[in-house]
């Protein structure tokens, strides 16, 4: 009988007591890290960490990894890097597998393989590595400032030790120590000096998330300071600042070298009134060469319809109830001296046409009537030079193409990826969409126009993103990151300067600056020597779309009232009707108001534009 008490007593004792251990080790936890610095004398720290671990296979399945911080930064974005060099990892007194990752401002090292998974139980790992240049120097004492346990561990740390050593057995200044969480200032721990070595114990367990951060200040002297210029520090400081400064002479250069070539527009002649419009050039022509292309089908085609009526073609009403009625007059004579597009737009509105609020027709009208126009002009009065202008991002380009071998960072797989699968699908599109672009007119054409050029925004924003994955990744300072902008300001800028005008686009522009200087400037001593003409309503409505076209339709009309006035008084006019009549080819319900305010070209331009 004793024999089974003695035995059921065993029994129970060891449940109680595996049950005790099991539940002691419930979770996974570092059971002890111990880290070992010894501080040579240039600067550099060895360091041994040795990490004992329980794992259970949850968090800890193959292996563990240790995270560092790789680089920070100071003043202006300034660089502080960290140079990590592993020289030894073992698991239990063995050699195990390991790599490490760049993580931007984080350096990983994994432990363990991918193809061995751990069984619970303890396992100690030591990972021996070596920091270059870790001291910092100051006038009265040098400091080395280390975060020996990390704040990244997900695992309570039951217990720790940290061992500085000194070369020389020197004496220790001075020292801080802090635990706890990242940016806290805790003091779990216990500290003690002798000459050269700083011993640390923490006093209880640390929580997950806890590290432990000192800095001890010895006498200077002791540490070989390295000997390096300004400009090697700068260059430490803000790497690959004198590659883009040199990039960014560089492109101002090129820039300026391909305008040069390419963007000088030709001298013009000088600035005088003009009385008529230039040779072959209708109105709806001269908006769009005065505007070097920067105009929209949505105004071309108002001004069309107005030169329609100034010549005869059409009557335009103005309804009670808003919006306008084109009445075709029937009495319209030499429709082969119209232009292609007013042609084009005297076929659509023959008969009459009311205009309406979203007027698809209209909208398909005004693309074609655009398209028209950019056909006749573009090229022969200006181009814009796009070949040339991307002649001058090739020093940009090559930029931020060597950018990442230079500073020895490649962009994430990910977002280069991306980017290339829609570089790729943009570049299948380019063919597809010019086809789109000579098939299709009017709401379509504008569709496939804007699909186009939404389609150029995103892979531009994609670039945009990869530069920016470079540069984060790079973490270059301020400094750097100021002249990258300033290159791709340059480069943007560039573009508008390339535009240039053509011999007959210079002569064409000075005829209509010198048609403007006419139609806006008030008679006097300017225009005394030039000898203008009579004032008289058919000037006025002869040379009326052009004033729209030109934007100077409301000084065109104060010169017509005051011309007129003029004329009445001098006896020329012999009514003073003639003034205030509202013009042959336009009506309204409010046909008691002058003619300059009877007539909006605003307003009529807002009906096209709805």
């Amino acid at each position: 009988m004793r024999s089974i008490f003695r035995f059921l007593f065993v029994f129970l004792f060891s449940v109680v007591v595996v049950a005790g251990y099991n539940a002691a080790h419930a979770q996974e936890v570092i059971e002890n890290y111990n880290v070992d610095i010894a501080v040579d004398s240039d600067g550099g720290i060895l360091v041994h960490e040795q990490i004992r671990v329980y794992a259970m296979g949850h968090q800890i399945q193959r292996g563990i990894y240790r995270d560092w911080p790789a680089r920070g930064r100071g003043f202006l974005g300034t660089q502080q890097f960290t140079d990590y060099q592993i020289l030894e990892v073992k698991r239990d007194g063995r050699d195990e597998a390991h790599h490490t990752q760049n993580m931007g401002n984080t350096f990983r090292l994994y432990i363990g393989s991918a193809n061995t998974y751990l069984t619970p139980a303890s396992y100690t790992y030591d990972i021996k590595y070596y920091v270059p240049d870790q001291i910092s120097y100051y006038d009265e004492f040098d400091e080395l400032y280390w975060n020996a346990i990390g704040t990244e561990w997900i695992f309570p740390i039951q217990q720790a030790q940290v061992t500085v050593r000194f070369p020389g057995n020197v004496g220790i200044t001075q020292y801080s120590v802090y635990t706890g969480p990242k940016g806290a200032r805790g003091q779990n721990f216990v500290a003690d000096v002798d000459g050269g070595l700083l011993s640390i114990q923490t006093k209880r367990a640390m929580s997950p998330y806890n590290g432990l951060t000192f800095a001890a200040a010895i006498p200077k002297g002791i540490i070989q300071q390295p000997k390096i210029g300004f400009l090697g520090r700068f260059n430490r400081a803000h790497p690959g600042f004198f590659f883009i400064l040199l990039g960014l002479i560089a492109t101002v250069y090129w820039v300026r070298h391909v305008w040069e070539r390419y963007g000088v527009d030709p001298v013009s002649r000088g600035n005088a009134p003009f009385y008529t419009p230039p040779e072959s050039i209708s109105a709806a022509e001269a908006a769009y060469i005065k505007a070097k292309g920067r105009t929209y089908g949505s105004q071309l085609l108002p001004i069309t319809l107005i030169a329609l009526a100034s010549k005869g073609f059409l009557h335009i009403k103005q309804e009670a109830k808003g919006g306008f009625y084109l009445e075709d007059t029937g009495e319209g004579k030499a429709f082969s001296e119209l232009s292609f597009e007013e042609q084009r737009a005297y076929n659509f509105v023959k008969g009459g046409y009311k205009v309406k609020a979203h007027d698809y027709e209209m909208i398909r009208l005004s693309s074609l009537i655009y398209r028209n126009v950019e056909k006749a002009c573009k090229g022969r009065y200006f181009k814009f030079n796009y070949k040339q202008w991307a002649l001058s991002l090739v020093p940009m380009l090559l930029i931020m193409a060597a950018l990442p071998f230079v500073t020895n960072v490649i962009p994430s797989k990910f977002s280069l990826l991306f980017f290339q699968i829609f570089l790729a699908a943009f570049v299948c599109m380019l063919p597809l969409a010019k086809m789109m672009f000579k098939i299709f007119t009017g709401t379509w054409y504008v569709f496939f126009k804007v699909l186009s050029g939404f389609a150029a925004i995103v892979v531009l924003a994609l670039l945009a993103a990869l530069i920016g994955d470079i540069w984060v990744n790079i973490a270059t300072s301020y400094l750097v990151i100021f002249l990258g902008l300033l290159i791709l300001f340059v480069s943007a800028y560039a573009q508008p300067l390339m535009e240039a005008l053509t011999p007959k686009g210079r002569d064409v522009i000075d005829h209509l600056n010198g048609l403007e200087l006419y139609m806006s400037a008030v008679e006097g001593k300017i225009l005394e020597k030039f000898d203008p003409p009579q004032m008289s309503r058919e000037l006025y409505e002869e040379l009326f779309p052009y004033a729209v076209a030109l934007g100077v339709e409301s000084k065109w009309g104060d010169k017509f009232v005051a011309g007129m006035a003029a004329a009445t008084v001098a006896g020329v006019v012999a009514s003073a009707d003639h003034i205030h009549a509202a013009p042959r080819w336009y009506s309204s319900s409010s046909s008691s108001k002058s003619m300059t305010s009877d007539f909006s070209a605003g307003h009529f331009f807002g009906d096209f534009a709805s």
